[in-house]
């Protein structure tokens, strides 16, 4: 029995993962120096889309909720339209899941990142040996 290689062809295609539509570039975003903090801390968020030009704005959301709306800028997030921004001495409150996307000038955007859960704890506890 021979099998034909166009039904084969088109199973492998609908098993493959699509990340992003066509044509449309990936955000990846990452936290230094770790997803896992103490209060305290501090924190480098980064949004970085693949095909790697620069001429990009950012949009970053915490828990689904835009960063970027006058409401979520605040004190916490007042740098958050650039690629890169800080979280100064991390709270609790500051715990959540992360995600970005750029935005073009011609209302280009790019796909948004994978979550990233950022978790705090209570501060860190120094150990002495003497």
């Amino acid at each position: 029995m021979e099998i034909s290689s166009l039904p084969v062809m088109l199973l492998l295609i609908s098993l493959s993962p699509e990340t992003h539509a066509k044509g449309q570039s990936k955000a990846v975003l990452s936290i230094k120096p770790d997803k896992h903090v103490y209060s305290g801390e501090n924190i480098t968020l980064r949004c970085d889309i693949e095909g790697g030009d620069t001429e990009w704005t950012y949009i970053w959301f915490k828990n689904n909720s835009s960063l970027n709306t006058e409401e979520g800028k605040g004190k916490r997030y007042k740098d958050s339209k650039k690629q890169e921004f800080s979280i100064k001495s991390v709270k609790d409150l500051d715990s959540g899941n992360y995600t970005c996307k750029g935005q073009r000038h011609n209302s280009q955007s790019s796909g948004i990142s994978d979550a990233v859960t950022l978790t705090v704890s209570g501060e860190s506890v120094a150990t002495t040996s003497g």
